[in-house]
């Protein structure tokens, strides 16, 4: 009588294993946090934290150059108080796909009085449209919106 309870709770425990793994499997990375879902309804290239944009490029009032040599972007204000540069350290060679890790080497400044932040942090990929890249740092909360074709003349 033992002995069938106890393989009965192992059967039903695995059965349960099994159904939440695979309810885990998921082609998308969604629901990282609140606020990674809020930043993958921005649209505009830019640096965001939690739901705020810290650089949004404006073409009015912004730059936006970038440095296959160096892989990098760069994009400020006319008057260079602000800006973000971004260095792609590692991500795959072949096409960059959703969930993949690029690591990025990220040196910005909020405003003129800011003193310069740089960091060096893995981002998921958690959304590609209308060639646009939205790549996430969960544990910065930081997000970055690129546009897609930089990537591919990095090779």
């Amino acid at each position: 009588m033992v002995k069938n309870n106890i393989s009965g709770f192992v059967a039903g425990t695995l059965l349960m294993l099994l159904v939440i793994s695979i309810a885990g499997c998921n082609e998308k990375t969604h629901g990282l946090s609140v606020e990674s879902d809020n930043f993958e309804k921005k649209s505009a290239v830019g640096l965001v934290k939690g739901k705020n944009y810290l650089m949004q490029f404006n073409k009015e009032s912004s730059q936006y150059v970038y440095n296959f040599k160096h892989k990098c972007i760069r994009f400020q204000t006319d008057d260079q108080s602000r800006y973000v540069n971004a260095y792609f350290r590692d991500y795959p060679k072949d096409l960059i796909k959703i969930n993949d890790v690029i690591i990025v080497e990220l040196i910005y400044r909020e405003s003129k009085s800011a003193t310069e932040t740089r960091l060096f942090l893995p981002m998921v990929l958690l959304k590609q449209e209308d060639k646009r890249y939205w790549l996430w740092s969960e544990e910065e909360k930081l997000g970055l919106i690129v546009d897609y074709e930089l990537f591919g003349n990095f090779g």
